[in-house]
């Protein structure tokens, strides 16, 4: 499976990440200090296939700048 975030940067617009591996993934969310969704099912991510890309997290560094992470799983 593949692991496919949109993040949406009030600075510098879209860019995209992938990961191999759910726990590549969640280890990047850790490692850069995101605010999970917590009605996002965690331990179930494989399910996440639709072709509309599910809200999954945020970070807001300052007033003015914002995150906002978009998960797609691709099987």
């Amino acid at each position: 499976m593949k692991y496919i975030l949109a993040i949406h940067n009030t600075l510098s617009d879209i860019f995209i990440k992938c990961f191999d591996t759910k726990e590549d993934l969640l280890a990047f969310f850790n490692d850069n200090d995101w605010n999970l969704i917590e009605t996002v099912d965690w331990n179930h991510l494989e399910k996440y296939t639709d072709a509309e890309a599910k809200y999954v997290a945020d970070k807001q560094s300052s007033a003015w700048h914002h995150l906002r992470a978009y998960l797609r799983v691709i099987k």
